[in-house]
């Protein structure tokens, strides 16, 4: 699905990630997983080309909406183990459905909630805050990150029909006892979250799947595929099929000030990478100069082509000014014979 009054286009993708059955549900983390990965996977052969494709076309993902259900319990376990998988992966923003279904303490009470866990069982999603670091200065956008970051995460509502309400046409949705606009700040953040996709925030989304997302997976792939590396991909589907019996999440160790992670040996680890990365641009040097050996191969074959080219046409002018100069060529051929 395409987005095409958004500049420039804005592509949907929709997943079913629940399905009911009889006695509850399935959840297949590996399909959305999956496809993600294969978005990376061909932007990392697209570099790793020589000469690289004009009409390549980038669908990266970069951003997910994770549709949260108000239980006013908090996270279900399946959502907690969901987004912390994808938060490597994708910028996430965290909303709940069918906000309609709920009064306005209701809400509140919800919201505080899922942030209350999302931060109980550290689920890094998309932080508005974190844009507002580079941005000194801008009292205004500073001021929207924060409204944005209290907002969460957004309440929407789905819009059935556009009704004139006042003499102004306006997505609402259509109820025996009257009519919610969609777009009014005082029940719904569709509105807010439009903004956040469409203007204010795309670019920092982009950029954050990009120079974080994006190299984190690079960096990790071709590790793992240097010679004498381990593989250590989980298996996702063995992963989400173990009992749905509910366990508390450790909370992870977060690195120190200097930027290493207590009970792990940073120096080996920090060194074995550099020697990767060493590795790596030296692959890629050799591949530029074969491409400049090759190019310069290429140049001169087709300089000496046109060179030979133009001695056949000054011999063939020859020719046709000065008959006598075949005669002399024939004389001489059969004398040389």
């Amino acid at each position: 699905m395409v987005c095409d009054h958004a500049s420039p286009p804005i592509f949907l993708t929709i997943f079913p990630l629940v399905h009911y059955i009889n006695f509850g549900d399935i959840y297949s983390f590996s399909e959305i997983s999956n496809y993600i990965d294969k978005q990376f996977d061909d932007v990392l052969a697209e570099e790793s080309r020589i000469k690289r494709n004009p009409r390549f076309t980038d669908n990266r993902v970069h951003a997910l909406l994770y549709f949260i259900v108000a239980t006013s319990h908090g996270l279900r376990e399946q959502d907690v183990e969901f987004m912390k998988l994808m938060s490597t992966k994708v910028n996430i923003i965290p909303v709940i459905s069918k906000s309609d279904t709920l009064t306005i303490d209701e809400l509140e009470l919800n919201k505080k909630i899922i942030m209350e866990d999302i931060k109980y069982y550290n689920i890094p999603i998309y932080n508005f805050l974190g844009d507002s670091e580079g941005s000194e200065g801008d009292e205004e956008y500073t001021e929207l990150n924060s409204y944005l970051q209290e907002t969460l995460p957004f309440a929407i509502i789905g819009a059935s029909e556009i009704l004139d309400v006042g003499g102004q046409k306006v997505q609402a949705r259509r109820f025996p006892w009257g009519i919610v606009d969609v777009n009014d700040n005082k029940y719904s953040d569709v509105s807010a979250l439009r903004e956040v996709l469409t203007r204010t925030h795309l670019s920092d989304l982009k950029d954050n799947t990009h120079f974080v997302l994006y190299e984190n997976y690079r960096t990790d792939k071709l590790s793992k595929d240097l010679p004498g590396s381990v593989s250590a991909t989980p298996n996702l589907d063995a992963e989400t099929s173990k009992s749905h019996q509910f366990q508390p999440y450790p909370m992870p160790r977060m690195p120190s000030a200097t930027g290493t992670i207590p009970g792990t040996d940073s120096d080996s680890g920090t060194t074995s990478l550099l020697a990767r990365e060493e590795h790596l641009r030296a692959e890629e040097e050799k591949l530029r100069q074969i491409e400049v050996k090759v190019q310069n191969e290429i140049a001169q074959k087709r300089r000496e082509l046109l060179a030979r080219e133009q001695e056949l046409k000054d011999l063939e002018n020859k020719l046709k000014n000065d008959p006598d100069a075949l005669k002399y060529t024939s004389s001489f051929r059969s004398e040389t014979a």
